[in-house]
């Protein structure tokens, strides 16, 4: 993270500096987080032996993206409820509905990976806000130094080659919450190329985290992903060199083309060189203790899914209630809880962006009241909801009691279909609506 006093002016020199310094402290870690995520994991790719005839099978395991495909579908498998009292704010949340939950979910699958996610919030060619997923090791947001840390500035780069040159020329965004302005770096410097004003007010890109520490859900068990990818991949090269055992002729004066004669008719035919001197043939193996083996991947395997939280989700069970399902999932809903925290920030500033705008053309909407609601993806007894929903209704308000059932995404929708349905059975003949 970057922090500049709110005084300063973000000069094209400290751009370039701030793209440099974020190249070499940040963006080696992201980029390693996603090499691990491809199942491309740096110890076991990377080791090479003196002996060059030696085995060298490198196995990387998908444990990374095992991880993070686990808890992302835990956490955001199941679409982002919003609840408010504004009529014009609800009309625009369902407009971008559909598009939300495909959104959402790849932004949580690039926290998940990196620890930090991005999204870009514009206005389309219909006037119409719109937003897009960045990609983070592109992003560089800068904050203020006060107590607020309040988004300052935002830079966005990516570099392209061109293929007859072969130069390389880098594109820079830089977003305020003034202007956007747009530069290109080539050989022979940088320019500005153009400048656009922002109708939000606000910086327009959206920052994500995973959490406080801005680490992925794999990262704390890299180091132990690398100790199984090397206990595999030493296995199978003791395998191949078993596979490989030398054969032992004792006693026995054989030249290379009795040999390979004997290899191909896979015939072993020997004498006695000697008198007295009795002649055999054995292979030279090498002894294995396979159980200590396996016993040491094992606990590895173990390590893993215990230090990232995810044995939680592979040994859930059926429970009789919600909260005995949130106690056995207690390790995996404490990493959630903490998602929950900034993934909420952020989709709030979106929705605050998106106020703005559309106040600028006449209308008067706001955040207050909106209330954003996580599902958990996980089986749920619905016998038991309704039952907790039967016994709840003399006390709680329907809109309450609709927010606990995890098919109904649209609580008004479903408030105004009950509100008809009543209306139609208050008119119907006596006796008629009970036959319904």
């Amino acid at each position: 993270m970057y922090y500049i006093d709110k005084t300063e002016n973000l000069t094209l020199e400290k751009v370039e500096k701030y793209i440099e310094d974020y190249k070499y402290r940040y963006l080696p870690r992201l980029l390693k987080n996603k090499r691990y995520y491809d199942c491309k994991n740096d110890a076991i790719m990377n080791r090479t032996f003196t002996d060059i005839t030696k085995p060298n099978n490198q196995i990387a395991t998908p444990w990374a993206k095992y991880i993070s495909t686990l808890i992302s579908g835990y956490f955001m498998g199941k679409p982002i409820t919003y609840d408010t009292q504004q009529e014009e704010l609800k009309n625009i949340i369902a407009g971008f509905a559909v598009k939300e939950i495909a959104h959402n979910q790849s932004i949580e699958r690039d926290v998940s990976i990196f620890g930090i996610g991005a999204e870009l919030v514009f206005v389309n060619e219909n006037k119409e806000v719109q937003f897009e997923k960045l990609e983070p090791t592109t992003v560089i947001p800068i904050y203020s130094t006060d107590i607020t840390k309040e988004l300052l500035y935002c830079i966005r780069f990516w570099d392209t080659k061109d293929i007859l040159s072969n130069e390389t020329t880098t594109f820079i965004e830089v977003y305020s919450a003034d202007d956007i302005k747009y530069y290109k770096k080539s050989v022979n410097g940088t320019v500005l190329t153009g400048t656009e004003d922002n109708y939000f007010k606000q910086v327009p890109i959206n920052i994500f985290y995973n959490n406080e520490d801005i680490t992925g859900d794999a990262e704390p068990v890299l180091k132990l992903i690398d100790g199984y990818d090397l206990a595999l991949s030493d296995t199978a090269n003791f395998r191949e060199e078993l596979n490989d055992s030398y054969l032992c002729f004792r006693n026995a004066n054989l030249d290379t083309e009795d040999i390979i004669t004997m290899k191909q008719n896979r015939i072993i035919s020997i004498e006695d060189s000697q008198e007295g001197m009795q002649s055999s043939v054995s292979w030279l193996n090498k002894d294995s203790n396979d159980v200590e083996n396996e016993n040491y991947k094992n606990r590895l395997a173990d390590d893993i899914k215990r230090f990232s939280f995810v044995a939680d989700i592979e040994t859930a069970k059926s429970h009789t209630t919600a909260t005995s399902a949130k106690i056995g999932l207690m390790g995996i809903e404490q990493i959630c809880a903490g998602k929950e925290v900034y993934f909420r920030q952020a989709l709030l500033r979106r929705l605050n962006l998106i106020c703005r705008y559309y106040n600028l053309l006449g209308s008067n909407i706001n955040t207050n009241d909106v209330k954003i609601s996580f599902v958990r993806n996980i089986p749920v007894d619905l016998s038991v909801i309704g039952d907790t929903v039967a016994k709840l209704a003399p006390f709680v308000s329907k809109r309450t009691l609709l927010a606990q059932i995890p098919f109904i995404n649209n609580i008004d929708g479903e408030l105004k279909q009950i509100k008809e349905e009543n209306n139609l059975d208050a008119y119907a003949p006596e006796g008629e609506a009970d036959d319904e």
